[in-house]
């Protein structure tokens, strides 16, 4: 898909978004990345870390994730401790490769729920029909940087 020139790619996971941000980066390619993140806000700002050895050796990861309830959006259930690492990690590499503030906006909550798109199926035409019935004002579905990015 595409809008004024710009190609979406819908990428279906974050490590998926990652290798794509990557080879962007390698073939000189304008980017913007656009994410569930998965976690409660405040964990965005308790991963801001200059490695990921400095993330995995940090409390947070270590011990304060432990404790952290995080409800799967689909279930309702708890995640384990694994998944949370996993998915702490995989956010951290995600913001990583974007490399600079602007070039990343992450939804919170999850991107289905937020445009209130009721299917759990991940439908990239069917995202895309709801998301056009968007308000483009919308800070939470559309930050300040997607905007400038796309031009509006």
């Amino acid at each position: 898909m595409n809008y004024k020139n710009i190609a979406i790619i819908p990428h279906h996971g974050k490590t998926t978004a990652i290798i794509l941000a990557g080879l962007c980066k390698h073939l000189g390619i304008d980017y913007f990345l656009i994410n569930d993140f998965d976690l409660p806000k405040e964990i965005l700002e308790k991963i801001k870390f200059s490695s990921i050895e400095e993330l995995k050796e940090s409390q947070f990861y270590k011990e304060e994730i432990e404790s952290t309830t995080i409800l799967s959006l689909v279930s309702g259930k708890p995640y384990n401790n694994a998944t949370k690492r996993s998915m702490v990690t995989n956010n951290y590499n995600l913001i990583k490769i974007a490399g600079e503030k602007n070039k990343i906006h992450f939804n919170i909550p999850k991107l289905e729920v937020l445009i209130g798109y009721s299917n759990n199926d991940k439908n990239s035409i069917g995202i895309w029909k709801v998301i056009n019935k968007k308000d483009f004002n919308d800070e939470m579905l559309f930050s300040e940087d997607l905007i400038k990015f796309l031009e509006l």
